[in-house]
């Protein structure tokens, strides 16, 4: 998901209201190594956060939108793209003292990308079909984000708590299964996650930070029943901070139930390292 990676998106109370307060970038790339069929060896991100609108220093009127591309490494160039996911959020964020309390609305896609392909583009299979799988969650979200809390005079911790609940789903998967996680049956999904740091130099940073995520689905002959999925991510990294933003060196281990590559779910682990640029 691509808003976990940049979030929590905080709101600056030194910032004075008006229209278009906020523009900022994001962008990450990792190298993954042991995911299931090496689908998770490349996985690039770039998102932007718009604050159109923020009706006083404490209120905010904030537009999230995001772009994952995954690709395997079984092509000539190592680097063959498999799946594209969108995301799109619009939320109100109010900064109160126990943090940034903020609720929205988004919808989140996937989409399967040069399937006339076979997944390992150097070995030529006349008898290959292509598979497809469509993925799509539209809901609401609301959680809340701290601001900075200082641990001691060496450490600073920042924590975030988040629930989404589903309005629409989509799975459509060719060939046609209903392999369980089925995502048509999602019902929503609770994540938390936490970031701490002490300062190396006078802009620099060595950091660790996590986030882990229950994903609900409707379950059994009359889907009276409720499942949780699980998915979590640990990293450790080092960040730069120069005039206009900032700049992370990352390894990281992540853990998902269904890495949504296959029409037939598959779980995945992924140790990756990166590099992430971001405002400060």
């Amino acid at each position: 998901m691509v808003s976990r990676t940049f979030w929590p998106l905080t709101v600056d109370d030194s910032t004075p209201p008006g229209f278009l307060t906020r523009i900022d970038f994001y962008g990450e790339a990792q190298r993954g190594f042991g995911s299931a069929e090496d689908e998770l060896a490349w996985d690039v991100k770039i998102a932007g956060v718009l604050e159109l609108y923020r009706w006083n220093r404490r209120t905010s009127l904030v537009a999230f939108a995001g772009h994952e591309l995954t690709a395997n490494p079984f092509n000539s160039i190592g680097f063959n793209p498999r799946g594209a996911i969108w995301e799109e959020t619009l939320f109100l964020v109010r900064r109160a003292s126990s943090g940034d309390w903020h609720i929205g609305l988004f919808h989140r896609c996937r989409h399967e990308i040069d399937n006339s392909h076979p997944p390992d583009e150097s070995a030529i299979d006349p008898s290959y079909v292509p598979t497809a799988r469509l993925l799509s969650l539209t809901g609401v979200h609301a959680g809340l984000a701290s601001t900075d809390r200082s641990l001691g005079s060496v450490a600073v911790l920042q924590w975030f708590v988040r629930a989404e609940g589903y309005a629409t789903t989509t799975d459509n998967r060719t060939p046609r299964n209903t392999v369980e996680p089925y995502w048509k049956r999602a019902l929503g999904a609770t994540a938390a996650g936490a970031r701490i740091a002490t300062d190396v130099g006078s802009t620099q940073q060595l950091y660790a930070r996590g986030w882990g995520s229950v994903m609900l689905f409707s379950s059994g002959p009359d889907e009276s029943g409720i499942d949780g999925e699980t998915q979590w991510r640990g990293e450790v990294g080092f960040r730069a901070t120069g005039r206009g933003g900032a700049v992370d060196l990352f390894a990281a281990y992540e853990r998902t139930f269904d890495d949504v590559s296959r029409p037939v779910p598959q779980p995945s682990s992924v140790f990756g390292i990166g590099v992430r640029f971001a405002p400060q």
